[in-house]
């Protein structure tokens, strides 16, 4: 009974010591998690390719003039790629529209006109 009791306290005590790693969100080797940013505008729109921008309040140190600059990021699809622009779109415009912060799953590919691509977005809670 000593035993099992010992057993289940260093269960429970393995299991708190990970919990603070559980609530990270998984990102590649080259994507990473910045801010916690407020969004100020976002849009989607159509240059040939699905495009959604999402420009922050915070300033943006990410090292890609563009995205410093102008504090945006674009997810560009392909002509056939409608869905996960539109997706980023509305997560962005959900979180204005509730006032929430958000955390933006960025790569390194900086590009002249759309700044760094943004691969995902989560929203933070109070």
């Amino acid at each position: 009974m000593v035993i099992n009791m010992k057993r289940l306290i260093v269960l429970l005590v393995a299991f708190l010591i990970t919990l603070p790693t559980q609530a990270i969100t998984h990102s590649s080797s080259n994507q990473k998690w910045y801010g916690p940013f407020t969004v100020k505008k976002s849009a989607f729109f159509w240059d040939g390719a699905p495009n959604a921008v999402i420009h922050v309040n915070e300033e943006m140190n990410t090292g890609c003039g563009v995205t410093d600059t102008e504090r945006k990021v674009t997810y560009r699809g392909s002509a056939s790629e409608r869905d996960w622009p539109a997706r980023t779109y509305s997560i962005a415009v959900t979180a204005q529209a509730s006032n929430k912060k958000i955390m933006l799953l960025i790569d390194g590919a900086c590009r002249a006109t759309y700044g760094l691509n943004v691969h995902g977005v989560e929203v933070l809670s109070d």
